[in-house]
């Protein structure tokens, strides 16, 4: 007998044949056996915690992205990326419940909220931690309404000061329905996409993937790129808008307007404007028309 660190007892029984009595040389074998057995079922043991622990996010106990990486590995070889959908989500307002509440019970919160997604999945379905309070989930399609029925809203309940402190949490979330012939960077990547768009002012909690917005995405990114040589390159090109004094119809000032002449072409400000807003690159723009007016 054996006891285990949890202090479990752990047993190892030989039996001789009928009528047969081992002597000491050999019950101090059979002991050393026994020893040997238990010792190479701690390493086992040992070895699968530590694989356990590589693959799993320490706070909330889900999958870490390592974890992650292991459980598509297995989706792939099976040939079934197509039969799930990627989901990236996290708790809409998370910021304010970590106020409210503080910064130790709002890791409570993630706990549990990641605890009550991880249960609803199936053994061949992931949840996993990517950071801070997002998550991916890759679910089976045919349960996809089931999932967004229960991400609407989950209950946290939390323990503040000794007493019960109920919570109705909602999720926000971009998913993406994967086709034959994607891989999982194009299950990411759009599933991502779509995230961006559920966090935009008065959007939808779910949101799925729809292929214009990685049109838009990589537009916004090509201007991102294309605006400092632009500037260096003077393809942005002030125009003045006229101001005229009603009163006389006289010329009373005008309003410098900036269009973007790239490639030969007229780009309007509405495609690069909010491009230059979104990248905090817009003072460079405003100074750059300052220094010509």
């Amino acid at each position: 007998s054996y006891t285990t660190d949890n202090k479990s007892i752990f047993n190892i029984i030989f039996h001789p044949e009928i009528g047969y009595k081992w002597n000491e040389d050999e019950k101090n074998a059979l002991h050393a056996l026994a020893q040997a057995i238990y010792s190479a079922m701690r390493r086992a043991r040992l070895k699968e915690l530590v694989n356990r622990a590589m693959m799993t996010d320490s706070m909330t106990m889900v999958s870490n992205p390592m974890g992650m990486k292991k459980f598509l590995a297995r989706v792939v070889e099976k040939n079934r990326l197509e039969a799930y959908n990627c989901a990236f989500m996290n708790i809409k307002n998370f910021r304010y419940y970590n106020q409210k509440v503080g910064s130790t019970q709002g890791d409570e919160l993630l706990r549990i909220y990641a605890s009550k997604v991880k249960d609803f999945l199936l053994p061949d379905e992931n949840i996993t931690r990517m950071g801070g309070d997002n998550f991916i989930v890759f679910v089976k399609k045919e349960r996809i309404g089931a999932f967004f029925e229960r991400m609407k809203t989950i209950n946290i309940q939390l323990w503040i000061d000794n007493q019960p402190v109920s919570m109705e949490v909602e999720t926000r979330l971009g998913i993406y329905d994967i086709v034959a012939g994607n891989n999982i960077d194009d299950a990411l990547n759009c599933a991502t996409i779509a995230f961006s768009y559920a966090r935009q002012q008065n959007a939808s909690n779910v949101v799925w993937f729809e292929k214009k917005m990685r049109d838009k995405d990589l537009m916004v990114q090509d201007i991102s790129v294309a605006f400092p040589n632009a500037l260096k390159n003077g393809e942005l090109i002030v125009y003045y808008q006229p101001k005229v004094n009603l009163k006389d119809n006289t010329l009373c000032g005008s309003e410098a307007l900036v269009r973007w002449v790239r490639n030969g072409i007229i780009v309007p400000p509405k495609d690069f404007i909010p491009a230059l807003e979104k990248e905090g690159t817009i003072c460079d723009l405003d100074m750059y028309v300052f220094e010509a007016v």
